[in-house]
């Protein structure tokens, strides 16, 4: 099994992507993990209509 940091996976998005949440202190052009950085589309896919007050 390989390590996220290993060099094969470089230029994955998702890996990319989890490298940064993990190592944000490496990886600091990734986003943090909040729903507040989601689109509207993915937040309505995968958690349903966001009620905007």
């Amino acid at each position: 099994m390989k390590d996220i940091l290993d060099a094969e996976l470089n230029g994955n998005g998702s890996i990319e992507m989890y490298r940064g949440w993990v190592h944000p202190d490496i990886h600091f052009d990734q986003q943090p993990a909040l729903l507040d950085n989601w689109s509207d589309d993915d937040i309505e896919m995968y958690c349903g209509k966001r009620n905007v007050a």
